[in-house]
């Protein structure tokens, strides 16, 4: 089985993040996954925009949030449902591994040892594109 690479916080760099993802969910054959690991807004951003430690972060992500949002914040779900026409979600989870919320000062990912993220996986429908969601 041949796994697509791994996308660790690109999809925060894109201009328009559900472009992005609707081509790359072009590139697949039907079957195929995407694994998206996007940074959570609130566990490695710390709710600050824009990002302390990343400045090439276009947006910030979250899992779900009624109430109020990052200027640049885009729930996950809702690009999910935008894609469901295309791909299933076949996992989305937080991750939060060895994260200290006390230790809202530093990026705690930087060493190695913490992950503070989303992780998304989408399995391809068989379908002819997605350009259009």
């Amino acid at each position: 089985m041949c796994w697509p690479s791994r996308t660790i916080r690109t999809l925060a760099e894109q201009d328009n993040p559900h472009k992005a993802l609707a081509r790359w969910l072009d590139l697949l054959k039907p079957g195929g996954y995407v694994i998206l690991t996007v940074p959570d807004e609130d566990l490695y951003g710390k709710g600050v925009w824009p990002s302390r430690f990343n400045r090439a972060h276009k947006f910030s992500f979250t899992m779900h949030k009624t109430g109020e949002r990052l200027p640049r914040s885009m729930n996950v779900l809702d690009l999910i449902v935008s894609m469901s026409h295309v791909a299933e979600c076949e996992r989305v989870t937080l991750v939060r591994e060895n994260f200290d919320d006390r230790r809202r000062d530093v990026d705690q990912t930087a060493n190695g040892l913490t992950e503070c993220a989303i992780e998304i996986v989408l399995r391809k429908r068989d379908v002819p594109t997605a350009r259009d969601a």
